[in-house]
């Protein structure tokens, strides 16, 4: 039997006290356990936020003893608890409401490798029968102890996932039958993930009126986010023929540029920042440019030299924060049209 994801703490009794708890019948779901959150603000007032961020991480541990992450070995569940304590308000401001659970994710060589072997097969691995499964699992009940317990009056939310969390939180979604557009879903950002096409999208989720985004207002959709930097290998990216992405400064899908004057602002976390430490973004870091050819987002007008690693294939990549102010502002855009439509209003791109 697998072990359950486990905790945001270093100390090993309240891991054992929560898994008697589970096991005594005290709770339902082990995500009842704040510890099992790496952030978990369902205690923020709602009407102070405009809306719900429910995220998942990218790899956290780069390598270990078996594939997938220890939770109990030394400072890892803290090191994950500070990084999104971190990240998501450095993204998304102030005025969210920020879920991050704590899954039973792979190591990052251990998903590399999950990886290339499907792209080395034939017939495409099934990640929900992988050993990516388990953390898919995990974000299932997360996903569903949320909705139920934490957002039962329909606050609007988006779903954020990075790296394997955006796989991990894609895969969540197909089961989760109660994230739909009626029930305040507004976008799932996903950034580095693989294979995704438009017809994919529209297959997996389309029955529920969630479609792949198409301008910056559009609400129930699907966004997706694959980077290549300036001379950097197709191959090496999350690219490919006919996949789909979406420009994240102009929110377009053709190939029409946007300048570093359009970038709001790109935010990364530099080594070493101190918890509640102020976290700077840079605008004008970067343009951008889809290819629609070949499915990726390119970054342009990069100033060089510039000391971040930003392959979306690397380990503790900061790609993650190049286009991070622009996607704030764009959900909130899209919240804002979810409200008004909620009022009798229709988005005129869609007449």
């Amino acid at each position: 039997m697998r072990k359950k994801s486990l905790f945001g703490t270093v100390a090993g009794a309240i891991a054992v006290v929560s898994l008697v708890l589970l096991a005594g019948g005290c709770a339902s779901s082990e995500y009842e356990i704040a510890e099992n959150w790496a952030v978990l603000d369902s205690d923020t007032p709602i009407y102070f936020a405009e809306y719900d961020v429910f995220c998942l991480y990218p790899s956290q541990v780069e390598k270990g003893s078996s594939t997938h992450v220890n939770w109990l070995q030394g400072s890892v569940g803290d090191d994950i608890r500070r990084e999104v304590e971190q990240r998501l308000p450095a993204y998304f401001g102030p005025k969210v409401r920020l879920f991050a659970p704590f899954v039973f994710q792979m190591t990052y060589e251990g998903y590399r490798e999950l990886l290339a072997s499907r792209e080395a097969s034939e017939d495409p691995i099934d990640f929900a029968d992988s050993p990516l499964a388990p953390a898919i699992e995990d974000a299932v009940e997360a996903l569903r102890y949320y909705l139920k317990h934490c957002n039962h009056v329909g606050q609007p939310f988006i779903l954020y996932g990075v790296g394997q969390g955006a796989e991990i939180l894609y895969e969540a979604m197909k089961r989760c039958s109660g994230i739909t557009p009626k029930n305040g879903f507004i976008a799932a950002y996903f950034l580095g993930i693989p294979e995704i096409t438009a017809e994919r999208i529209e297959h997996d989720f389309g029955s529920r009126g969630i479609k792949p985004a198409r301008s910056f207002n559009d609400v129930g959709v699907v966004v997706v986010c694959n980077t290549r930097l300036p001379g950097e290998p197709l191959e090496n990216t999350f690219g490919g023929p006919g996949r789909y992405v979406i420009n994240p400064l102009n929110w377009r899908t053709d190939d029409t540029p946007a300048e570093p004057a359009e970038n709001l602002g790109s935010v990364f976390l530099e080594n070493g920042w101190q918890r509640d430490a102020q976290v700077p973004s840079i605008p004008r870091f970067c343009g951008a440019a889809v290819d629609p050819e070949n499915g990726v987002v390119n970054v342009t007008h990069i100033a060089p030299p510039y000391k971040w690693r930003l392959g979306e294939r690397e380990f503790h990549s900061e790609a993650w924060g190049l286009f991070a102010v622009n996607i704030r502002e764009n959900a909130e855009d899209r919240v804002r049209m979810y409200i008004l439509r909620q009022r009798g209003m229709k988005n005129p791109d869609e007449e």
